[in-house]
C-alpha cells in the first residue's frame, strides 16, 4: 500500500482513498469525486500523468479535513517535503 507522500497521479490518490475506506463517484468529465463522512474532494483523473506539486499538496490537505490521510497535524513546511 502506497503512503499518501507517494501518490503522484490521479489514479494514486483515488486507489490510496478507496484503500482507506472512502467512496469514489464520478464526476463531470475526468474528474472523479471522493466522498466521506459528508465531505467531498473532486480529484483529476487524466490518465496516469503526475499532478503539478501545488495540486498534491492540495489534495493531501483535503484528504486530511476527509480523514483518508494518516498524517494528522502537519506543518506546511513537512507537508511540502512529503509531496516532493
Amino acid at each position: 500500500m502506497k503512503k499518501i507522500s507517494q501518490c503522484h497521479s490521479g489514479k494514486d490518490f483515488i486507489q490510496f482513498a478507496l484503500s482507506r475506506g472512502a467512496n469514489v463517484r464520478n464526476g463531470h468529465g475526468s474528474h472523479r469525486i471522493v466522498y466521506r463522512n459528508g465531505h467531498s474532494v473532486p480529484v483529476p483523473v487524466h490518465g496516469n500523468h503526475d499532478l503539478p506539486k501545488g495540486l498534491r499538496c492540495a489534495l493531501i490537505k483535503q484528504f486530511l479535513v476527509l480523514g483518508i490521510s494518516i498524517l494528522f497535524l502537519v506543518p506546511a513546511a513537512v507537508l511540502y517535503l512529503a509531496v516532493r
